[in-house]
């Protein structure tokens, strides 16, 4: 037998050997739990002298399987694998590795309870309840899912979205089928596996149902229901009684994640508890530094999606500040006020207001020079007395600079020549506003707040409000008032207190200055003043 025929049957059965080699070894890459994939460092020389023998139709086959094991074990792949078309943020990747790092907490025998509240229409049921349930019956093909929302055709939607989920792609990522004896949209199981996911109402009832992973998208339907305390106690209860009782196993997770629309909604009941993980990520980032998606102030969540910084802005004038800083920052306040509430503010129109004051001060909340983040803004306040009440006669809040505030303060010095007292925090340009206007205007002073904190200041301020004796004008004066309303009564919890500072420190020069003596006769008080020149 020639040489030259020798060598060509000693090569192809060599590459017979290496066919069947690569078959086997593609086997048991497939059936390795991806849990437990990990390649030992003296294994690698040997995959890679494999990969380096293969034909290009070998290759094309290993690296495909390759992708499947990691989109197995990476949900964010996984999403924009059975996404192709979606735009893929990092909102979205920051949600995808929180559901993960849940998944395999489940997987390592432990329990977790989370909340996490986001904006509306930003992709967090995408993100989650119609895909994460898919993805972890996948890689547990023997553990469960349950799946709530608000009512029960919301809830079968995100069933048949993880059913067809498994259908297109579970044979070929997971090696897993539906089973024929087990498949709707509400319920569905794995074939020759214990695995399957329901999907119902939150007021439907789980029965004896339970899962190793739990996920309660939206239990309110609207604004209406949430702010109803009847429904909120329902939801609750329900909740309480028939769902967070359903997490079941060793290891297990209830995930509740919804838009926040009360400060007693379901997420607001369970963060009181101290028990739940509470991630709250706000559409506009406000102050401070973003340590989960590192934005900067003002920068909005999604802007590849349209949710630019106009589009909130415009968003916000819509919804008003309460709803949006329910809805898209994810903090609503108590209902009524935090430290005040709504029913102990009096408003004054053109009807109601006095015809003449005691007094008439200024007080001006600054910003340059001090601590306040930079977009902060100046709050400038004239206010009248008489008797023991207390009006708002004029409101400028705005960002200014230094010199845009010297002007703005002129201007309303004229406009009130009768101010003769204008209040300003002693501390860094605060001096240096006052040394420079008194020489052209004269009556201003300094206020020294006796190192106590805002929050201090204004609980002290408090009682003034409550008694009635602090009139603030209506709509019809001030179409912003209720901005600054809305900044009173979600202090100390609110993003911006430059209108809480200005009243608490207006209110407090009369306390110090005076010891809440009330002016009896504004005639007498005014002649008074003018003989001792004040």
């Amino acid at each position: 037998m020639p040489i030259n025929s020798l060598n060509r049957k000693k090569l192809e059965l060599a590459k017979k050997k290496n066919a069947q080699k690569f078959k086997e070894q593609v086997k048991k890459f497939k059936e390795q739990p991806s849990s437990s994939f990990k390649v030992e460092e003296e294994k690698k020389d040997n995959v890679l002298e494999l990969y380096q023998n293969m034909s290009p139709k070998e290759k094309e086959i290993f690296n495909r399987e390759l992708e499947k094991r990691k989109i197995r074990d990476n949900y964010a792949l996984y999403i924009k694998y059975v996404y192709p078309n979606y735009i893929f943020t990092k909102f979205h990747a920051l949600i995808a590795n929180i559901c993960q790092s849940v998944v395999e907490k489940i997987e390592n025998g432990q329990k977790v309870k989370i909340c996490i509240s986001v904006p509306p229409q930003h992709g967090k049921s995408m993100t989650v309840t119609e895909t994460l349930p898919s993805w972890f019956i996948g890689r547990n093909p023997d553990l469960r899912c349950i799946v709530t929302a608000y009512n029960a055709d919301v809830a079968e939607k995100f069933g048949n979205k993880n059913r067809q989920l498994v259908k297109q792609f579970g044979e070929e990522i997971f090696g897993i089928t539906i089973s024929e004896s087990q498949d709707n949209k509400t319920l569905w199981d794995i074939d020759k596996h214990q695995g399957g996911m329901l999907a119902t109402g939150i007021l439907g009832g789980l029965t004896s149902n339970g899962g190793a992973l739990v996920i309660v998208d939206d239990p309110f339907k609207n604004g209406e229901e949430a702010n109803n305390p009847d429904i909120r106690d329902k939801v609750y209860d329900t909740f309480a009684d028939s769902v967070a009782t359903r997490a079941r196993g060793k290891g297990n997770a209830i995930i509740v994640i919804h838009t926040r629309w009360h400060d007693d909604d379901l997420i607001g009941r369970l963060e009181k508890s101290g028990e739940w993980i509470i991630i709250n990520i706000p559409c506009v980032w406000e102050k401070g530094e973003d340590k989960l998606l590192h934005r900067k102030i003002g920068q909005t969540l999604c802007p590849e999606l349209g949710f630019d910084s106009e589009w909130a802005l415009s968003m916000q004038k819509l919804l008003g500040q309460k709803k949006w800083n329910a809805l898209y920052q994810g903090k609503p306040y108590i209902d009524g006020g935090n430290l005040v509430k709504r029913s102990s503010l009096k408003f004054y129109n053109e009807q109601t207001k006095p015809t003449t004051f005691s007094a008439i001060e200024m007080s001006c909340d600054l910003t340059f020079g001090g601590k306040k983040a930079s977009n902060d803004n100046v709050c400038l306040g004239v206010w009248g007395r008489n008797g023991a009440d207390h009006y708002l006669l004029k409101k400028i809040k705005k960002r200014l600079t230094f010199q845009e505030t010297l002007q703005q303060l002129r201007v309303l010095s004229s406009e009130f020549p009768l101010a003769r007292k204008k209040i300003i925090e002693a501390k860094a340009n605060g001096l240096a506003t006052i040394e420079t206007l008194n020489r052209e205007i004269g009556g201003f002073v300094s206020f020294d707040p006796k190192s106590k904190s805002k929050q201090e200041r204004f609980e002290n301020a408090i009682p003034y409000i409550e008694s009635g004796n602090v009139w603030f004008p209506d709509e019809s004066i001030d179409p912003t008032i209720e901005d600054d309303i809305d900044e009173l009564l979600r202090f100390p919890n609110g993003t911006h207190d430059d209108f809480v500072d200005m009243v608490s420190q207006y209110l407090l020069n009369y306390e110090y200055r005076y010891g809440g003596k009330v002016d009896t006769d504004n005639r007498f008080a005014v002649l008074s003043r003018a003989i001792r020149g004040i």
